[in-house]
């Protein structure tokens, strides 16, 4: 456990360092209009703003139904991989890695591949194919060669996914609305 933590602390102080003495925040003008608004009536008017973007509000809803969806997978997948081997923790560990890996693997795609113009196509069919070959290969799978596949498929596209969806939120919402907005989703996504 203590080269864990220290491991995890070690990335902790890396990107506390990179964050505070590489990265610039370019500063932002901000009216007197917004600067006087309090916090309720911010959080009003971007809730006003998603309901007249039926779009945007569509986007952040049926995303949280699929995370709803996501957060029954992820809490099921270690009781399911132990009540299946028996509790073996080295079968959950490599079945957890793989999915990790492969969300790594699909990060690095991400900037490798080239921009489409139809994201809301690809998200769909990303999603698809996610949820139909990963979580029924895993639903079927018997050991953790299978799970370990099934996690590897169902994971790499995964970022694809949200590097879209984040694209149509940046991209589509005002900047100046994008913190409220962006909030919203939030508060949508854990509700």
């Amino acid at each position: 456990m203590e080269p864990i933590i220290a491991i995890d602390l070690s990335t902790f102080v890396f990107e506390f360092v990179a964050l505070v003495f590489f990265v610039k925040i370019p500063s932002v003008h901000v009216s007197r209009e917004i600067k006087k608004d309090g916090l309720w009536k911010q959080c009003k008017s971007g809730m006003q703003y998603l309901f007249k973007s039926r779009g945007i509000f569509s986007l952040i809803l049926f995303m949280a139904f699929v995370n709803f969806i996501a957060a029954i997978y992820n809490t099921n997948l270690g009781p399911m991989v132990l009540s299946r081997t028996d509790n073996n923790y080295n079968e959950l560990g490599i079945v957890s890695s793989t999915e990790s890996i492969a969300v790594l693997i699909g990060s690095l795609l991400v900037v490798k591949m080239p921009q489409t113009s139809k994201r809301i196509p690809l998200i769909l069919n990303v999603m698809t194919f996610s949820f139909l070959f990963g979580d029924s290969l895993l639903g079927i799978g018997h050991n953790y060669y299978v799970w370990t596949i099934a996690v590897f498929v169902g994971s790499l596209l995964v970022p694809l996914l949200m590097a879209n969806v984040d694209h149509i939120m940046r991209t589509k919402v005002p900047f100046e609305m994008q913190g409220r907005v962006f909030s919203a989703r939030i508060f949508y996504n854990i509700c």
